[in-house]
This record gives structure tokens, sequence and C-alpha cells, in this order.
């Protein structure tokens, strides 16, 4: 059976789903979900059928399945050997594009190249992300592989969302503002028009809540995006709550004279932080953002540094 297999790859799991290809109008039928957690630890497969009837539930040993290609090569060699399944193609969650992929894109050893520069942005995603990427280009480079990025859903948005209250050379070496959890967005302005027709011919916010594992219990994040008129148009993204502390001060939500409000992960925190490797960003070195010295509205004879309301 002609199939599809989509694949999110996490630090210590492998979720993945089978579709069924062929139907009429390009629909497609959910054959298999499952994953590999426990990866390096205590590895486990699970897989179920759509009518959650159990197909497989398997421990192996941390030595068979120590990290994410060897977790895609397990689950992989299930599917083969139980589903009898014939892939067409693999598509891959990706959460960061970077400025450069604002759509899908087939994935090539230079494009998988060019996706490992970002991965100072996201350190904690953009690694395991690629790594079964790495790992089916070397064992079959043949199949189709497709990355949906998490940052794609964004990049329509306007200058006004895109730029940080910093000097422009910061914004031509990647620190902008991406926006994240775009394909959670993409469907959900997607399946808005069949479950709510009514709402989603009007301004709709959606919001994406996320928690801060170093601030327990507290809401870290979250991510308001219009979707107009049903259209997949993202408007604008914001930081709406998240603690401050000594190590962020000056760097609060908002916009102020001599603060350039909050710094989405992976390009701040006061700290070196590396852009793009040896390709982007000063050669390679390490950067700070200024905070509290070049960042904000600017000096008084740039911009004016006061916010009035009329």
């Amino acid at each position: 059976m002609d199939a599809i297999l989509v694949v999110n790859a996490g630090s210590s799991s492998l979720k993945f789903q089978v579709f069924a290809t062929g139907r009429s109008g390009g629909e497609l039928d959910c054959l298999v979900k499952g994953q590999v957690d426990g990866v390096g630890t205590r590895p486990r497969l699970r897989a179920e059928s759509p009518d959650k009837k159990s197909l497989i539930d398997q421990t192996y040993g941390a030595d068979k399945v120590p990290d994410l290609p060897a977790a895609i090569q397990v689950a992989g060699d299930w599917l083969r050997s139980t589903q009898k399944v014939n892939l067409l193609a693999v598509g891959h969650r990706v959460v960061h594009g970077g400025p450069d992929f604002d759509r899908a894109v087939r994935v090539t050893p230079e494009v998988a190249t060019q996706l490992e520069r970002y991965t100072s942005l996201a350190p904690l995603h953009q690694p395991n992300n690629l790594a079964p990427i790495r790992a089916l280009l070397e064992r079959r480079p043949e199949l189709p592989q497709v990355a949906c990025f998490d940052t794609a859903f964004h990049r329509g948005h306007g200058e006004l969302a895109d730029y940080y209250a910093l000097p422009e050379r910061f914004y031509k070496e990647g620190v902008r503002r991406y926006g994240f959890h775009g394909l959670s967005y993409e469907y959900i302005a997607q399946r808005l028009p069949h479950v709510a027709p009514e709402i989603a011919k009007g301004r709709v916010i959606v919001a994406h809540l996320g928690i801060d594992e170093r601030r327990s219990a507290e809401c870290r994040a979250a991510v308001n995006d219009a979707v107009s008129d049903g259209q997949r148009r993202h408007v604008a993204s914001k930081v709406v709550a998240e603690p401050a502390d000594d190590a962020r001060e000056g760097l609060g939500v908002f916009v102020r004279g001599d603060a350039g409000g909050s710094i989405q992960g992976g390009v701040g925190e006061h700290a070196p932080v590396p852009i793009f490797g040896n390709e982007m960003g000063r050669g390679g070195e390490p950067f700070n953002l200024p905070a509290n010295i070049e960042d904000g509205l600017g000096p008084d004879d740039a911009v004016h540094r006061e916010f009035q309301t009329r």
C-alpha cells in the first residue's frame, strides 16, 4: 500500500503517523499512529490503529536505540515488516526555517546544511528535527523528504511585527521576531471555516500557551495571531505574559526608550549568541545584544523616545 510517513522528532522521542494515499480529492487516511520514546534510556515503541487498537508495545535496550536515527530505523523496520506499506515520501516538522523558508520545501543535502545554520536560533529543537532527515538522506537518498516549518506561517507578517527594537545591523544578522507554532496555527486557519464558518469570517485571535519549565506553573508566553476572513494571514505575534527577573531586567514585554522589549529565546538574554555560524554574523564570532544601551527607541537625536496617547 502506498503511504506517506509524517515525523515529529523531539529530544528523546520520535512521533510518527502513516497515511494511505490514493483517495479521490487527495484525502489521506490515517493507518498508524505511534511513537518511540525513552530514546537512549528506556526505548519503547508503541503504535495503534485509527480505532485505538494497540498494534505494538515493545521495549528495547538503550544500546539498541541510542539516538534518533536509530529510533527511525526501528520504527521503519516495524512498519515495513508488519504494515506492508510502500513509502512514497516523508514529511518532517522542523521548528526553524530562518529568514529564507516561508513554505514547505523538498529536502536535499544542501537544504539540510542550510537548516543546520539555524541551530543557534532553536538549539533545543533544530538538531533533533534534522537527525532523522540526515539519517534518511544517508539510508534512502531516493526517498522524497519534505520539511514543514513552524516559522513559515509567520513569514508573511509585516515589518512592524518582524523587527525588534534593536539596531538594523542585528536584523541583518538574523535577529528578528520569527514566530513559532505556525503549523498549529495553519491547521486552525484551515479547519476553522469548516467547524465554525461564521466565526471564521471575522478576525480571529488564536492563542498558543506554553509553560516555562524553569518557572513552574507560570505562563511563559502566548502568541496571538489574527486570521482575517478565513485566509492564511499572520498579522502579529506578541509575548503577553513572561515573568521578569534580574537576568532579564530591561528586556520586559514592552518597548521603552532604552529597552527593546521581549526577545525570543535563542537570540539574547545577555549572553553571547552565535548567529548562522561562519556564513552570517561577524564571521561566526559570538556577539552580545546591547540591552539597555542601543535597544529601545534609540538616542534622542535619532528617534523621539516618548510614547504619547491622544
